[in-house]
């Protein structure tokens, strides 16, 4: 781990930031992680976190393509050998974690079965699972092992701010992720100790900025927004960039439960990405809002692959090369693991042998919705397959082609499966109409029978009332 840190130190200046630190920048993410001497130590931050995930998540199930699509993105970035793996295989595994507890053994396993295809069932469906309800409290807890930002590194701002900063690189354990026990203490204790208190506006901001930062990797990020937002509002009247804010109000807005996704990404993640180009944070930050948008899609149906769309135009949009590359891998990766969910639906539940799950309208209604996802998955995937920037990479790992194309095939049998079960539910629903009128036809005999008897009951009675007042009159 020691030898991997030299490493980053020798390295991290030249492709951490191309520009000069700016003397007039609080709310930017160089502003807070260029540091004038030990600068390597902030991608050595996100390798640390990388390493320390890699071992418990992949569980050896990594297949030779994700770990050779894992290395390429290291290698973009400036890495090479294990370091570029760990750190490519952070940015693309983590993916899986946004499978929503759907029943995935191992950190990528659902990545290596994407990229290997198969039509075995791997996620154990039931209606209940594949249609979740949204919790915040079980979001909060399920992302806490997923990717965040790494401690900030520059010192300079108010003295709380100078103070803050210093404790945390004394005290947090680099060798360990953020999310243990240790470091969530450390976190925690700093913002216990946190008080805004400078009168400078332009400290100001920085401070909010710092706090909803501690906010967010304490997984509080209902906080974590309202201060997000206090700093973009103090950076805005400043004519100052805002971009870190604005990524931590875009992430954190999707804990809640209703919000508009559109606005959202264009106006918070876009501006994230776009008004600071030379960030090389750029391909982490897509692999946050990422891994949080996918865990949202499992529960919310506004959430498709028009979300991922919206992501995709971003990315299209960023200018320097080696970024856009990385960034557009990392969310191939994700269109990859929605397609396989949405195959594992149709599949699990086509083929489940729970008659209640198998004859319910219900059952049809989702494999119809995840078969046209299915489809609309693969349109929205391929011109990622053919961008420029991404041609020798998929050169190297031709094998992404391969599987794209047997999604496509597929599709044929997926559409056999779904159209199987609505023509059996249709023959039981023609049976159960059968079975109805044959009931409601014997209830209808039974009624008239006993319609008839009443009527020849009354009969009698009146009969007999007749000839009783007959008889009566004769003896009169």
């Amino acid at each position: 781990m020691k030898q991997l840190q030299l490493v980053w130190k020798i390295v991290g200046f030249t492709i951490l930031f191309s520009t000069p630190l700016l003397a007039e920048e609080f709310a930017t993410f160089e502003s807070f992680y260029v540091e004038s001497l030990a600068i390597g130590w902030i991608l050595s931050a996100i390798i640390a976190i990388a390493v320390g995930f890699i071992v418990f998540f992949t569980g050896g199930t990594a297949s030779p393509i994700v770990i050779s699509i894992g290395s390429w993105i290291g290698s973009l970035a400036g890495y090479s050998g294990i370091a570029a793996t760990n750190y490519g295989l952070a940015l693309i595994g983590f993916g899986s974690l946004a499978t929503g507890g759907l029943g995935i053994a191992g950190g990528i396993a659902i990545l290596t079965a994407a990229l290997t295809f198969s039509t075995e069932v791997i996620i154990d469906y039931t209606l209940t699972t594949a249609i979740n309800t949204y919790n915040y409290h079980k979001f909060v807890d399920d992302s806490k092992k997923m990717l965040t930002l790494p401690i900030p590194q520059n010192e300079d701002g108010s003295s709380e701010y100078e103070k803050i900063v210093e404790y945390l690189k004394e005290s947090i354990d680099t060798e360990k992720p953020l999310f243990t026990e240790s470091n969530q203490k450390v976190l925690q204790h700093a913002l216990d100790q946190f008080k805004i208190v400078t009168d400078d506006s332009k400290e100001r901001i920085k401070d909010y900025v710092l706090r909803s930062y501690l906010l967010f990797v304490r997984n509080r990020y209902r906080e974590a927004k309202e201060d997000a937002q206090k700093a973009i509002e103090l950076a805005r009247e400043q004519k100052l960039r805002r971009t870190l804010p604005a990524f931590i109000y875009a992430v954190s807005t999707l804990y809640e439960e209703k919000f508009d996704y559109d606005q959202l990404t264009t106006n918070y993640f876009r501006y994230a990405i776009l008004a600071e180009p030379d960030n090389a944070f750029i391909p982490l930050m897509f692999a946050i809002y990422l891994d949080r948008l996918l865990y949202r899609m499992n529960d919310n149906t506004d959430l498709n692959h028009k979300s991922l769309d919206k992501v995709k135009e971003i990315a299209m949009e960023i200018k320097d090369e080696e970024i856009k590359a990385q960034s557009l891998m990392i969310l191939l990766m994700r269109y990859f693991i929605r397609i396989k969910i949405e195959q594992q639906k149709i599949l699990a539940l086509a083929e489940s042998e729970n008659d209640r799950i198998k004859e319910s309208p219900k059952t049809l209604d989702i494999l119809k919705r995840s078969l046209e996802e299915y489809k609309a998955l693969l349109v929205s995937m391929k011109p990622i397959l053919h961008m420029k920037v991404l041609e020798e990479a998929i050169k190297e790992n031709n094998q992404i082609v391969i599987v794209y194309a047997k999604y496509e095939e597929s599709t044929h049998y997926l559409e056999k499966v779904v159209q199987e079960l609505e023509e059996f539910q249709e023959a039981l629903h023609m049976r159960i109409e059968k079975e109805d009128s044959a009931t409601s036809d014997i209830k209808n005999i039974s009624k008239n029978m006993v319609l008839i008897g009443t009527g020849i009951f009354l009969l009698l009675l009146i009969v007999i009332g007749w000839r009783w007042l007959v008889s009566r009159n004769k003896m009169s």
